[in-house]
């Protein structure tokens, strides 16, 4: 099952009816990509900055990373359907 924007399942029925798979646009698949990358700079900074007095800890960092982690899987598996239809011949 894919992942689209959102986090919303594709190919759920929806009142009974089955939704196409869209094919993933790459502009948007690299867009999430640079979306990614943001929050690792993000945790990476909170984490470098972490600090009393400035209130940053290592929490706020761990947070920035697993979900810039969670966008690079988003988008690795849209990348993989766009490879694996450009495969599969017709």
């Amino acid at each position: 099952m894919a992942i689209s924007d959102g986090n919303k399942p594709q190919n759920e029925p929806v009142g009974g009816k089955a939704i196409p798979r869209r094919r993933p646009d790459l502009a948007e698949i690299l867009g999430k990509f640079n979306d990614a990358w943001s929050f690792l700079e993000c945790g990476a900074f909170y984490i470098e900055n972490q600090d009393e007095d400035t209130g940053l800890g290592p929490g706020d960092g761990m947070v920035c990373l697993r979900h810039g982690l969670a966008l690079f899987s988003v988008a690795y598996d849209e990348l993989d359907l766009i490879a694996g239809a450009k495969a599969q011949p017709g």
